[in-house]
């Protein structure tokens, strides 16, 4: 299942602003499902669910974020994202 959201991954950015400029990617636990999301050029943000029952009991967040400028890979561990608690 493939959902287009209407909010921006990272908490500091609203719907026309963008702080970053570049892909984002992450996955999250939400209840039991494993659901990833993707943002080419941090535009249009996808929310795919990767597994509907993981049977998992604790929380994993995870994502990264390719600066395009200096064509990098930063890791968005202790970075706030939205609706990703």
């Amino acid at each position: 299942m493939v959902k287009l959201l209407h909010r921006p991954i990272l908490d500091d950015e609203t719907y026309s602003y963008r702080a970053f400029d570049g892909h984002l990617v992450l996955y999250h636990t939400e209840n039991r499902s494993l659901r990833g999301r993707v943002s080419l050029y941090n535009s249009i943000t996808y929310e795919v669910m990767l597994c509907s029952d993981l049977m998992l009991h604790y929380r994993m967040n995870s994502g990264h974020a390719f600066d395009l400028a200096e064509r990098r890979i930063i890791s968005l561990l202790n970075t706030p994202l939205q609706g990703v608690r």
